[in-house]
């Protein structure tokens, strides 16, 4: 099934980003780090060292992704890139997305299956 940015959009928004409240959020999940994104907000965790969305079940392409070492001299990593999201875009040839927490704005890498993981989580060796 071949997805295209409207399908990666309406997937995003009816699977991985459940509006709930931010007193919801701070409530259930006190390890959680909130993230805004167009009015409404999405969840993210810590787990294993890894930070992705809560919604990620353990399939999902986010905790596979995690898993993989990709080779830092295979990177365009010129005037100084980061290299999670150069690896996000030329190897998972996904998408790098912008999201504003409590600590500033921090990129995460979005999968075809909607799951997110931190830029800051790819291993890159």
């Amino acid at each position: 099934m071949k997805l295209n940015c409207n399908s990666l959009f309406i997937l995003f928004f009816l699977f991985v980003l459940p509006v709930v409240s931010e007193k919801a959020c701070a409530d259930d999940f006190p390890q959680t780090t909130i993230y805004e994104i167009q009015g409404g907000i999405v969840k993210m965790k810590k787990i294993n060292g890894v930070v992705m969305n809560l919604s990620c079940a353990g399939s999902c392409v986010a905790l596979k992704k995690s898993r993989v070492v990709v080779d830092h001299s295979k990177l365009n990593l010129d005037g100084g890139k980061n290299p999670g999201a150069v690896a996000c875009r030329e190897v998972f040839k996904s998408r790098v997305i912008m999201l504003r927490g409590d600590n500033g704005d921090q990129s995460f890498c979005l999968f075809s299956d909607g799951s997110m993981l931190s830029t800051k989580s790819i291993n890159v060796k």
